[in-house]
């Protein structure tokens, strides 16, 4: 992988990343939502407060101006203003929250890559078996109902109903969980729901790219020069079949968080970034909205510049930058 490479990446991401900044930006600017400044201070305010308000925040400047003093705050504070409703800074609101999605997602990846990617595997090296059908069949239960609803299902039979798994109560939630061991206990099943519902479509694709390549002529070859099944499967058929599979999990890390974690949070009563997304919709809360669409954009950013470079860092093939 060539410096050149790297430096074209950066230059890719640093030029996304403030293509994301502007989009949401004017997104948020042309929503008919109503005035931040009334929603701040509340509908019965005078004309005067109205106006006090929307110059102390900046409302009654020009576009550009707006958008100028945002991405310099952006840049030197990370400031993502205050929220409309509490005035609370978004960045503390986000910080505070931030910490349990990512406990959730990083969960949900190991689950993923072990069940989804190592599983897939494993299933290629023993298709037809009776294992091989099992996980067959469960994955494509789990593609087929909506991950609501097997969270639902997760708290009432293993969470509710056999108690074998902890779940958080609706009301107290993660404030009632005893310490951190018993925070991290009830992480168990969102995680295992969020991996699993993930794993179940990868495990089909490694299983098929997999067999694919296990009729690969270097794989007949490697097998002919009396190499170790486990051997051919790990070090030579797995690194170039798995290699557009990592880098279309990388894009898919990035989707998951714009949409299965605001549902895994609320179903399983998690205090994370997707349930406070939730809230400030109901809300109507922009600035917070927008706050935590700009972090997933971002993080989504950077998502697919690791995802480039590690592709290409994976790619067997000479590198020809």
């Amino acid at each position: 992988m060539s410096a050149r490479f790297i430096l074209g990446r950066l230059a890719w991401a640093v030029f996304f990343a403030f293509f994301a900044v502007l989009l949401v930006f004017l997104i948020f600017q042309v929503l008919p939502s109503g005035d931040p400044a009334t929603l701040r201070i509340g509908r019965f305010a005078t004309p005067d407060q109205i106006a006090r308000v929307r110059s102390e925040m900046g409302l009654d400047r020009p576009v550009y101006v707006q958008f100028g003093i945002y991405v310099r705050d952006l840049l030197l504070h990370f400031d993502l203003g205050e929220s409309a409703r509490s005035g609370t800074e978004v960045r503390s609101l986000i910080a505070d929250r931030l910490p349990v999605t990512a406990l959730l997602v990083f969960g949900a990846a190991l689950v993923w890559f072990a069940a989804g990617v190592l599983g897939g595997v494993i299933g290629a090296s023993y298709s037809r078996t009776a294992g091989d059908r099992l996980a067959g069949g469960l994955s494509l239960l789990l593609i087929s109902a909506p991950i609501f609803w097997t969270g639902y299902v997760a708290i009432f039979v293993l969470g509710a109903g056999v108690g074998l798994l902890p779940v958080l109560p609706g009301i107290g939630g993660w404030e009632d969980a005893q310490g951190a061991a018993g925070k991290l206990a009830a992480m168990i099943l969102p995680v295992l729901v969020l991996g699993l519902t993930s794993a179940a479509i990868y495990y089909r694709l490694t299983r098929s790219a997999m067999r694919s390549e296990f009729r690969a002529p270097y794989v007949f070859a490697a097998r002919a020069r009396g190499l170790g099944e486990q051997t051919v499967v790990w070090r030579h058929a797995a690194r170039t079949g798995l290699t557009p599979i990592l880098g279309l999990a990388g894009l898919d890390l990035g989707l998951i968080l714009a949409g299965n974690v605001i549902l895994v949070e609320t179903v399983f009563n998690l205090p994370g970034a997707g349930s406070a997304v939730t809230s400030s919709i109901n809300q109507s809360d922009l600035p917070v909205i927008e706050g935590l669409v700009l972090v997933a954009a971002l993080v989504m950013v950077l998502l697919n510049l690791v995802t480039d470079l590690a592709f290409r860092a994976a790619d067997p093939r000479p590198d020809r930058t």
